[in-house]
């Protein structure tokens, strides 16, 4: 099979899957502003957030789920910039689309995971789980990067990210030592990336596992699979010569709607956790303190 590869322009055939997308892209762009009118309210002084925050300080729980969604919010407002045209038309790109709604999945899901649960030790843990893994990521970029480097530039970089690597553990462990949680609990232990989408899509109440499946499909064209791009996107036959076809491949409309419906849905329904979070009264007390740690 060969083909050619084509945005495609929403046509009249596909009128009623555009006035739908039309409508998504007009609720991605709400989402921005949304945010903003959620961002600079302070979390109550009894809230939840607030207890948080200072059970977590300095790596509070309110900062990290405003980075996530704030990365959702900026990456749906991508989307209204590919799709939509500057005389006010759609055109849906072939592959990217699903690449920039993978992440705000991930990014909306991941502020979802940590700020769901009904208790602060495991809210508590799921931060911890994740920064520390951060941490692994952040080395292996610098082992990475530093591979370049002459051997004694690339030594200084290596003892710079270990030097700053132990003063992040040293944080961590003084959040997990005031909330009860062994360091066993937390390093190397967050969960994969499917996980974390099936719990977070449960308390988000998204039916069928639909966040976890959705995000398989997009991961899937975020990456060069040929077998996922021939199930998900068009291909229109122009021609055949010696068994091979030729054709034109372009995206599904109506596959396009879907899943940038649910990178709304899950990020609306996390923005609107997150207010919960600075309004409902903390039911949890003494609130734990950390104590920093000196250097």
């Amino acid at each position: 099979m060969s083909g050619d590869y084509a945005n495609e322009s929403i046509t009249e055939t596909d009128h009623e899957a555009g006035e739908l997308l039309h409508r998504v892209l007009l609720r991605l762009a709400e989402l921005v502003n949304e945010h903003e009118r959620i961002y600079p309210v302070a979390p109550g002084a009894n809230s939840v957030l607030a207890a948080d925050d200072i059970a977590t300080h300095p790596m509070q729980i309110g900062h990290f789920a405003d980075y996530c969604l704030l990365q959702a919010v900026d990456t749906c407002r991508s989307i209204v910039r590919a799709v939509r045209d500057e005389d006010g038309g759609i055109t849906l790109p072939i592959m990217s689309l699903f690449t920039l709604a993978r992440s705000v999945i991930e990014c909306a899901a991941t502020a979802m995971w940590v700020l769901a649960p009904p208790d602060r030790r495991t809210r508590v843990l799921r931060r911890l789980q994740f920064e520390h893994n951060e941490l692994s990521h952040e080395t292996e970029l610098t082992k990475s990067a530093a591979s370049s480097f002459s051997k004694p530039e690339e030594q200084a970089a290596l003892r710079k990210d270990a030097e700053n690597r132990k003063r992040a553990n040293e944080y961590l462990r003084a959040v997990a030592h005031a909330n009860g949680i062994d360091r066993t609990e937390y390093e190397n232990a967050r969960p994969g990336w499917e996980e974390i989408l099936i719990v977070a899509g449960e308390a988000m109440g998204i039916e069928h596992r639909g966040l976890p499946t959705v995000w398989r499909l997009c991961s899937g064209l975020s990456h060069p699979s040929v077998t996922r791009g021939i199930n998900v996107l068009q291909f229109t036959q122009t021609g055949e010569k010696g068994g091979m076809l030729s054709g034109v491949l372009s995206v599904k409309t109506s596959n396009a709607v879907g899943v940038v419906s649910l990178a709304h849905r899950a990020t609306k329904i996390a923005l609107d956790r997150w207010r919960q979070s600075k309004m409902q009264v903390n039911p949890e007390r003494p609130v734990p303190k950390p104590v920093p740690p000196k250097f």
